[in-house]
């Protein structure tokens, strides 16, 4: 759930600071190393399967999920860190999970948000989608 909530973060993040084809190769890249990381890893830890369809299947269910989301100033509302919220306490063992809720949505969320804003602001500049053409001369 962490994943997928970070990977759409950095995929609003960088719409309209890249040309859609960056923007697809690079949210495309992305996923392939993530989806290859987790496949070695489950491997590592429970033998030969297949690891990485679920996983991508996850992730884009959930990249569907969350673009119904509102963002407003690059930051996503209250229903998107709720869903995010909910995601990650039904992922965890049954019981009293409403400190999940809370701890997601107050400080782990707004920390993420932050991090991956910090993170594209310092390496991804503004390409042709969101910059005028050079003037010849």
């Amino acid at each position: 759930e962490f994943i997928a909530f970070l990977l759409q973060l950095a995929d609003r993040a960088v719409y309209g600071r890249l040309a859609e084809e960056q923007r697809a190769a690079l949210i495309g890249a992305v996923v392939r190393h993530l989806a290859a990381t987790m496949e070695n890893n489950q491997q590592d830890l429970f033998g030969p399967g297949e690891y990485r369809k679920p996983f991508i299947d996850l992730l884009n269910a959930r990249f569907g999920e969350y673009a119904g989301f509102a963002y407003r100033d690059g930051e996503p509302g209250y229903p998107c860190l709720r869903f995010f919220a909910g995601k990650v306490a039904d992922a965890m063992a049954s019981g009293d999970n409403k400190w999940v809720v809370e701890q997601m949505m107050d400080i782990e969320a707004p920390e993420m948000v932050r991090l991956v804003g910090k993170l594209i602001e310092q390496t991804v500049e503004a390409g042709p989608a969101s910059r005028p053409p050079a003037q010849p001369g």
